[in-house]
């Protein structure tokens, strides 16, 4: 029990907070017990009292320089020990016992016979207290209630029971009053003071949470407005890029543009790595699964880094299994960042040879493993690989990126209800494996993706050239769009004419896209139960949207033209 040891983090608090309290209540102790000490001498003989006082003088200014030391050890961020604690509690006890030997001085010198069993208790409480048992200052309550309790009944039992039937003498009539009165006001000071700490903690930890919420709102409100106004601009780079691509170009402009495009596509992963890191901590990451051709979404991501992989001279190979079917319910748009930051690690750490996507359908299950030759994992790091902001280092790859990529890939895969593995690594490459349970698209389904042809579409949007870049697209689609730049205006014209599908924008001059759904399901026509798909370029705010319960189908901007067109036909 007395075994030395460092005091934690907690127990240094606790003797901390009571030999501050100690110190402030020291100058009252002193000035009671002097008082005390010289109305004692005018009816004792002093060599009782200064038998009490001297003692208890000493321990006291003890007691102070412990206490000035647990202080100045706090300042200097000194970690103490147990046997100071012990020796704090030792003193304690010393000054009961000095109390104790006083009142039965003072009884035996008036003839009294005194009943031990009080003074008994008093000092076994004492060295309780004074032993490592002693935890934290809730214990050190029920010390000094203990303690005081018992005072107080020694000296009304010399008053009021030893001699019921003759007239107290003077000493006991004073010291039980003094006695009673100091306690109490004493042990009320010490709760009240432990009250008042409380309530002061309690209103710092209250502050500093609401302050804490305020920054992250703050936070969550700075990013918001970050993603819209980065989303808005790529959505033009990348959708304008896919436009001229379809036109007449020579070799070394269709370079050119590819080299833009996949600029664009490089920033657009880095942005929606941060974005989603975001949506995740505050549990507002949204999936939306669509009909989605995992052979094309492959494709695609792999030919997002096909200009890096040339410079360095790596192959990118993609195999998809026969058993992968044609149509899948998944999240189009997650399903693509999982697999491009995989094979962004993979090309970034491979200096030679290949990297390979491969897909397979086993168990109603879609695997998607990606193998690289790359330097490895070393094997220290595998734990934490998929932990915020960690990365393998190398002193021969230059580190690049946010280090979310894993991270993401592993809660966002999650939230898809897959897994993502490390299933082997080595000084010869890595290989990581995503699984996902298939959902896959009924037949019939497959039949009603009718074409857009004569389809009437009103687009809802502010920006003009994302107004231009969707128009681009539909005109080969051949369908009628009629444009909208408010909300007021898009009511307007659901009023006079029938539409057939609304793409809408959350984020408008004079309403936000949640309130115009709820005027569009509350019209008096047909239009009241048109489908609407919400474009965003805040993806937080879908989330919100979905709680209204109201939009059909929500996209993040930058959006691609083919899950456009095809959630325009699903829909």
């Amino acid at each position: 029990m007395l075994q030395e040891r460092q005091l934690t983090k907690l127990e240094f608090m606790d003797l901390l907070e009571l030999s501050q309290a100690g110190i402030v209540r020291m100058k009252t102790r002193v000035a009671l017990m002097t008082g005390l000490g010289i109305t004692l001498m005018l009816i004792f003989p002093a060599w009782i009292i200064l038998s009490w006082y001297v003692p208890t003088i000493i321990l006291d200014l003890l007691n102070f320089r412990v206490q000035k030391f647990i202080n100045n050890a706090h300042s200097k961020g000194i970690v103490l020990g147990t046997s100071v604690r012990n020796y704090y509690f030792v003193i304690s006890w010393a000054e009961s016992f000095c109390i104790c030997a006083l009142v039965i001085a003072m009884s035996v010198y008036e003839g009294q016979i005194p009943h031990f069993i009080p003074y008994i208790i008093l000092l076994c409480t004492s060295i309780y207290v004074a032993t490592s048992v002693f935890q934290n200052a809730h214990l050190m309550t029920g010390h000094l209630i203990l303690h005081n309790i018992t005072l107080i009944f020694i000296s009304v039992r010399d008053v009021y029971i030893t001699y019921p039937m003759t007239d107290t003498v003077i000493w006991a009539q004073l010291f039980s009053s003094l006695l009673v009165v100091y306690f109490l006001a004493d042990s009320y000071l010490f709760f009240h003071k432990i009250h008042l700490d409380r309530r002061a903690k309690s209103q710092e930890i209250d502050d500093a949470r609401q302050y804490a919420e305020s920054l992250i709102k703050q936070k969550s409100d700075l990013i918001s407005a970050i993603s819209h106004e980065l989303r808005t601009p790529l959505n033009g780079i990348l959708g304008f890029t896919q436009v001229i691509q379809t036109t007449r170009l020579t070799q070394k402009q269709h370079e050119y543009v590819e080299l833009i495009q996949n600029s664009g596509k490089d920033l657009q992963l880095i942005l929606s790595n941060i974005l989603d890191s975001e949506s995740l901590e505050q549990d507002r990451l949204q999936i939306n699964p669509v009909k989605t051709d995992v052979r094309l979404v492959l494709n695609r991501s792999l030919k997002f880094f096909e200009t890096l992989a040339l410079e360095k001279g790596i192959d990118l190979k993609l195999t998809v299994d026969k058993s992968v079917p044609n149509a899948i319910l998944i999240d189009e748009t997650r399903l693509a960042q999982c697999v491009s930051n995989l094979i962004a690690n993979a090309v970034h750490y491979t200096q030679k040879g290949c990297v390979s996507i491969k897909a397979t359908a086993q168990s109603n299950k879609l695997l998607i493993s990606v193998l690289d030759t790359g330097i490895g994992i070393q094997q220290q790091n595998t734990d934490r690989i998929f932990e915020k902001f960690a990365q393998e280092k190398h002193q021969k790859i230059s580190q690049t990126g946010t280090g979310l990529g894993l991270w993401l890939v592993k809660n966002i895969t999650h939230a898809m209800n897959g897994t993502v593995s490390l299933e082997k690594t080595s000084d010869m490459g890595s290989e990581f494996l995503l699984s996902f349970d298939l959902d896959l698209m009924p037949d019939k389904m497959e039949k009603t993706l009718n074409s857009l042809k004569n389809k009437r579409i009103l687009h809802i949007e502010d920006t003009e050239t994302n107004l231009m870049l969707v128009n681009l697209w539909l005109q080969e689609q051949h369908v009628i769009v009629t444009e909208a730049k408010t909300g007021k205006d898009a009511i307007t014209l659901l009023k006079q004419e029938t539409f057939d599908i609304i793409l809408c924008d959350l984020h408008l001059p004079d309403c936000i896209g949640t309130r115009l759904i709820k005027q569009i399901r509350a019209l008096q026509n047909d239009n009241a139960t048109i489908p609407v798909i919400a474009l965003t370029a805040q993806p937080e705010k879908v989330t919100e949207a979905n709680a209204n319960n109201g939009f059909n189908q929500i996209l993040s901007k930058p959006v691609d033209q083919g899950l456009l067109i095809a959630t325009l036909k699903q829909v």
